[in-house]
């Protein structure tokens, strides 16, 4: 069976906006970055009132994007996983290569445009989760 990209009703729109949201946060978050030589700086020196400003930025608005995205990818690991077993579709090979394309645009990205990428560790955890879909399938 032939593998081809979903229909735009099989997609789960709530998952889309979630993860826009996430991306959009990211973004932002990452804006500082983008516009002076912040990243520069291994950690900035604050002190006083910036130092629990930033603390706050970091614990309650940074890693929450960071978290929301990265359980999305688990979720989509999985519906992506599922619907190609209901297909009889050949599932290592087929996300293999989805995560061999992740992983030439992530270290593209990373060497040519900038240094806060993380596709490429998408990529690398995505083949370690591999190594767990016969374990899953043989608990349940």
């Amino acid at each position: 069976m032939k593998s081809t990209p979903i229909s735009g009703r099989e997609r789960i729109v709530t998952i889309d906006i979630i993860r826009g949201f996430a991306l959009l946060g990211i973004f932002l978050v990452n804006m500082p970055a983008f516009h002076s030589p912040a990243f520069l700086e291994s950690h900035p020196d604050y002190s006083g009132v910036n130092y629990w400003l930033d603390l706050l930025f970091q614990m309650f608005v940074q890693t929450k994007f960071y978290t929301i995205f990265s359980f999305l990818f688990g979720l989509g690991f999985y519906i992506f996983m599922s619907r190609a077993e209901q297909k009889g579709l050949q599932i290592n090979r087929l996300f293999s290569r989805r995560l061999f394309a992740l992983l030439l645009f992530g270290v593209l990205h990373l060497v040519f445009l900038w240094f806060g990428d993380i596709l490429h560790t998408y990529a690398i955890t995505g083949f370690l989760l591999l190594l767990f879909l016969k374990e899953s399938q043989r608990l349940s």
